[in-house]
């Protein structure tokens, strides 16, 4: 593998194992969806306790992997280390990514909010 992310861990650990570098993107539970804001109800009250209710949020658990190129354009956003960098990706890049919130988002449209994650593995 000649990529970018395939040769950090070496350049910065020298004598260590190549590190394969993929990030993935949530598809079933979105962090934020402002299409279904209106529609939610706020947190209940409960009067015998004075405390609030509040929905357990469900953790995502289908992913995507990026695309290769998107993958190591992440990569290299996470490697600058700089603060509010966002990066375009997937198909005509109609969705953006924020590497330091790790989230992905639409670009020209209202629509949900999913977290991103960054996955390495030894091979």
């Amino acid at each position: 593998m000649s990529s970018f992310s395939s040769h950090v861990s070496s350049i910065i650990h020298p004598g260590c194992p190549e590190l394969p570098v993929r990030w993935f993107h949530a598809i079933d539970c979105p962090r934020r969806d402002p299409t279904k804001a209106a529609q939610q109800q706020p947190a209940v009250s409960s009067s015998s306790t004075g405390t609030t209710a509040t929905k357990t949020v469900k953790q995502p658990s289908n992913w995507v992997a990026f695309s290769k190129r998107d993958s190591n354009a992440l990569e290299q956003a996470y490697q600058a280390n700089e603060s509010g960098v966002k990066v375009a990706c997937n198909e005509d890049y109609l969705f953006e990514a924020d590497v330091e919130n790790r989230e992905i988002e639409p670009v020209y449209w209202l629509g949900p909010t999913y977290e991103i994650r960054r996955g390495t593995w030894f091979q």
